[in-house]
Parts: C-alpha cells; sequence; structure tokens
C-alpha cells in the first residue's frame, strides 16, 4: 500500500510537473504571438507611412515637371537645358518609385517572417 501512495504522489509530481512546463509554454507562445502581431502592426504603420511618403514625392515630382514644363513653354528654359531637368526630375521620380518599391518588398519580407513566428508559435502550442 505504501508503495502504490509513492507511486501514486510521484506520478501526481510528475503531472504537476508536466503541467506547469505546459502553462509556462503556453505563457511563452502567447508572449510571442502578441509580439509577432505587434512587429506586423508596426510594419503596417510604417508601410503605411511610406506610401503616404512615396504619393507626397510623386505629387511634388509631378508639379516640378509640370512646373519646369510651363517655364520650358515660355522660353525660359533653354531648350537642351528643359530636356536635361525633364529627365533629371523623372529620373528621380523614378528614384523614388524604387525606393517605395524596396520599402514594400521589405515589408512584405516582414510581414510574412511575422506570420511564420506565429505560426511556429502555434505548432508548438499543438
Amino acid at each position: 500500500l505504501e508503495a502504490l501512495l509513492s507511486a501514486a504522489s510521484k506520478a501526481a509530481a510528475v503531472a504537476e510537473a508536466r503541467e506547469a512546463a505546459a502553462a509556462e509554454i503556453l505563457r511563452r507562445a502567447e508572449g510571442e504571438r502578441e509580439r509577432a502581431v505587434a512587429e506586423a502592426q508596426a510594419w503596417e504603420r510604417r508601410h503605411a507611412e511610406a506610401v503616404r511618403g512615396a504619393a507626397a514625392a510623386a505629387d511634388l515630382a509631378a508639379g516640378e515637371i509640370a512646373r519646369l514644363s510651363a517655364l520650358a513653354e515660355r522660353g525660359a528654359v533653354l531648350s537642351g537645358e528643359r530636356e536635361v531637368a525633364i529627365a533629371r526630375q523623372e529620373e528621380r521620380v523614378r528614384q523614388a518609385e524604387n525606393r517605395q518599391t524596396a520599402r514594400e518588398e521589405q515589408w512584405k519580407a516582414s510581414v510574412a517572417e511575422a506570420a511564420r513566428a506565429v505560426e511556429g508559435v502555434q505548432a508548438e502550442l499543438a
């Protein structure tokens, strides 16, 4: 009887230890999930800011191109200088678009990484 009681006590202790370990894993997983969600939200905010910045830059560039075109049409800018100025401005617009595309790709990669982290945590929980 004493051996049975001892074995039952040991089994209960092992079960409690496993339950405590499972609770700790669950707590850590929840923390990781919250961190991944917060990181994804931060990337979304940065992406939205980058999109707004790129849109503003594109608007400025379009305005600048229009202004330069108007000056050229009025004869204020020589033909060769106008072409150079427009080409430079168009290059600036292309560079701004390239930077925006790079930001979007970085944002997509970060969101995918956060999703993989969440899936990993969910897999641990399962």
